[in-house]
């Protein structure tokens, strides 16, 4: 099966034959019944998986894909180093093939490129989540959501970056896709936030200093819109204005209690 298997996966197209043959001799079958849980939400993530036979869905918590012969998963809790993000559950008797990390951090040594087609990979898993169970994007056409997920840029930021400083004006928009942040206000931490959760809207609604610090707790993926696009965009999406008018609203009041206490 992982002969069969593998080569068809675009994420191995970039392996010479020797690794792709390393590949086959080290990965592990798992066979699944209809209905039967691979992983869930929450489990600990050290396994790339990739569809032999079959097929699986997607669920965070409700269904989001379906996956076939040839598709991987698993790579965001793997890259991010946090527990899955996702439940992963058999539609029918389904063969899946088990990269662990040990065979993945050898092939990427060995072909650092793989690195690259996987980051492109989990870029376009998170967007399409997002896509999918954000209100943000709520009100919008499948074709208009993933248009608009696409003015983001998206950026990987490493544990402890600040990336909105108290005090000073927020230079964008951001969308968390995968991590974890705190929103700190005068040394005080206020709010948790996690994937899916939007922060840096008060400066821009404003135009003024933030109210307060956000800062990663962990490796994250983040998309990010600049100011001067964010101002293009919410001329042509009011939606997008109304959202995040409301949640500013809403976290202006929080922080204005919370300073009072």
């Amino acid at each position: 099966m992982a002969r069969v298997a593998l080569p068809k996966t675009p994420f191995f197209s970039v392996l010479s034959e020797d690794l792709l043959r390393m590949a086959i001799d080290r990965v592990n079958l798992v066979t699944l019944v209809a209905g039967e849980t691979l992983f869930a939400q929450g489990d600990p993530g050290d396994t790339l998986y990739v569809v032999a036979l079959g097929e699986v869905a997607v669920l965070v918590p409700r269904e989001v894909a379906r996956l076939h012969e040839g598709d991987f998963f698993g790579e965001i809790a793997l890259l991010s180093d946090r527990p899955r993000t996702a439940t992963v559950r058999a539609t029918m008797e389904t063969h899946v093939l088990a990269l662990e990390r040990p065979l993945l951090n050898d092939l990427v040594r060995a072909s650092p490129a793989l690195l690259k087609v996987l980051l492109r990979f989990l870029r376009e898993r998170l967007l399409a989540t997002l896509a999918e169970t954000s209100p943000l994007f709520r009100s919008f056409t499948p074709l208009e959501r993933v248009a608009l997920a696409l003015r983001f840029q998206f950026l990987e930021v490493g544990a402890n970056v600040r990336m909105v400083e108290q005090g000073k004006k927020s230079s964008g928009l951001f969308i968390l896709l995968s991590g974890e942040a705190a929103a700190v206000s005068g040394g005080q931490s206020i709010a948790h936030l996690g994937d899916g959760d939007v922060f840096g809207e008060i400066s821009l609604l404003g135009n003024g200093p933030a109210s307060a610090s956000v800062v990663a707790l962990a490796k994250s993926y983040v998309l990010f819109l600049p100011r001067a696009s964010f101002s293009d965009l919410i001329m042509t999406h009011p939606q997008v204005l109304e959202y995040v008018g409301q949640l500013a609203e809403s976290r202006a009041a929080t922080i204005g209690r919370l300073q009072m206490l």
